[in-house]
């Protein structure tokens, strides 16, 4: 037993450095691509950022697209993630997109230079990725929506066509505005709030 528990300890130090390693990379990255774009970083840029040598990038990554996707898939997750953590199930399908695009937005607003680049450039790599976030977003907006419909609360429209309106507005109020600062979201939540979710309300409580 103790031989088996000396055996196992190596392993799981490797491990942990390894994730280490890779968060580094990545969060190097990540500062490096916000900052000049994809296609000006270097592997050595991002290696000198992340205080390790070259060779160490490529023991974790093929190349710098490999760690492009890795970078993208990891804010992904993260704006999912948050999202799906500021709503309540028992809050009206309405107020849970007011909950989800906040997180969004407000997750945005923290990694403003990387999303910035990300929505404006367009390398081979972000492709696919870039396509399942949004197909991703506006399926739950749009799974909202119906039961929004459903319940009464707004008045019947095609919830995909909706769902993407709300996405594209979201998405163009926060590139309209070049302060990065909380006024600024606040704006965009109000803005949103009196385009889109008042005026659905208001109609649905006319039916």
């Amino acid at each position: 037993m103790e031989n088996g528990k000396n055996e196992s300890r190596p392993s799981t130090r490797r491990e942990r450095e390894r994730q280490r390693y890779r968060a580094d990379i990545m969060e190097a990255a990540s500062v490096m691509f916000g900052r000049q774009g994809y296609e000006k970083t270097s592997m050595q840029q991002i290696a000198d950022y992340a205080e390790v040598s070259v060779g160490k990038l490529y023991s974790h990554f093929e190349g710098k697209e490999a760690i492009f996707r890795e970078v993208v898939a990891f804010h992904s997750r993260s704006i999912r993630e948050r999202c799906d953590r500021a709503c309540r199930p028992e809050m009206k399908p309405l107020d849970q997109i007011r909950c989800r695009m906040r997180a969004a937005l407000e997750y945005c607003h923290r990694h403003r230079d990387f999303i910035r680049f990300y929505s404006s450039e367009d390398p081979p790599a972000m492709k696919s990725i870039e396509a399942q976030v949004h197909r991703n977003y506006k399926e739950i907006t749009a799974r909202l929506l119906e039961r929004a419909m459903v319940n009464g609360d707004i008045p019947r429209e095609d919830p995909s066509l909706l769902a993407a309106m709300i996405e594209g507005a979201a998405r163009y109020l926060f590139e309209a505005f070049p302060q990065a600062d909380e006024e600024s979201l606040e704006k965009i939540f109000d803005l949103m709030d009196k385009i889109i979710f008042r005026p659905l309300e208001e109609r649905g409580n006319k039916l």
